[in-house]
């Protein structure tokens, strides 16, 4: 019973998450967007580390060799990089929420795979 409970919950959130993610595009796909050479950057300084540490444990080179192209992209297009904008109110409303989701999905793996 927990583990039809913990497949159905996982769903909801993917669904939830695929819904999020679909709305952002077409949002996207309105407007002309730069991308953020500075964020990408700042990927590849975060996951650098993570494909280290899982290469080293599940041999799984993957988070590695992104973040090695997320660093490169980043730093190749360094005189692009903008100044940082301070979101407004609403957009932070949904930061935090988005975080929050994450974090729960996140307990929510580790309380599964790790007992």
């Amino acid at each position: 019973m927990n583990t039809n409970l913990s497949v159905d919950l996982f769903l909801v959130v993917g669904l939830i998450i695929v819904g999020l993610a679909i709305v952002f595009y077409s949002k996207l796909k309105n407007e002309k967007v730069k991308p953020n050479y500075r964020l990408f950057f700042i990927f590849g300084t975060t996951w650098v580390p993570l494909g280290i540490v899982f290469y080293i444990n599940t041999e799984n080179i993957g988070f590695l060799i992104m973040g090695v192209l997320f660093l490169i992209i980043g730093l190749i297009n360094k005189d692009k990089w903008e100044e940082t904008v301070i979101p407004s109110p609403q957009k932070r409303k949904l930061l935090i929420g988005l975080t929050l989701v994450g974090l729960l999905v996140f307990m929510i793996f580790l309380l599964k795979y790790l007992k």
